[in-house]
């Protein structure tokens, strides 16, 4: 489903054309999935619940969440394929940040530039709890920080740094034994 997704998510936001102001519309993507694919829709959601068909909430709706995951992952420095950070996080990985859009999904350069530090390799860890532990410590740091006021230049080393942190701060507390990882104990001094 995830290259399905992907591709998707290519294919809608290249060919509809629309302004992030018209992708907020919650009818046009109801009418979108209920009206014109409707078969797409039962396909990738069989007995899809009402937020993925109605657009209760966008970034769960079955079409407009791929539109708007495209749209703040979008690189325009990769002319060749400015779409090509799609495929870092899995959908229950991005879930995860557009859960906290009023925060950190709400800054396309803070994810764009979350995307491009990500590690591809999390052997040992688990990744979506790496990525939770990430995100909280950026949102943290946004209460006294300006994050979304960063240039992508001097967001991205705050970023590797952090989740440089969150992954020797697992690694110490798988090798010290403990299940439960508190971040502020372990992070790298």
């Amino acid at each position: 489903m995830h290259e399905f997704d992907t591709t998707l998510a290519r294919l809608l936001h290249a060919d509809m054309n629309l302004v992030p102001a018209e992708a907020a519309v919650r009818p046009m993507w109801a009418f979108l999935a209920a009206v014109l694919l409707p078969d797409v829709t039962v396909w990738r959601f069989p007995q899809p619940p009402e937020d993925r068909l109605l657009a209760t909430d966008i970034t769960r709706h079955v079409f407009g969440r791929l539109w708007w995951r495209a749209e703040l992952l979008r690189d325009d420095v990769r002319i060749d394929n400015p779409y090509h950070l799609l495929d870092v996080f899995p959908e229950r990985n991005f879930d995860q940040i557009l859960a906290r859009r009023r925060s950190i999904g709400g800054s396309p350069e803070l994810i764009r530039s979350l995307a491009k530090e990500w590690p591809k390799d999390w052997t040992g860890t688990n990744e979506t709890e790496a990525l939770r532990d990430v995100l909280k410590i950026l949102m943290r740091r946004g209460a006294f920080q300006d994050l979304f006021g960063l240039p992508e230049t001097l967001l991205r080393p705050e970023i590797a740094r952090t989740i440089l942190d969150v992954r020797h701060a697992r690694t110490r507390a798988h090798a010290d034994g403990v299940d439960e990882v508190s971040i502020g104990r372990y992070v790298r001094r």
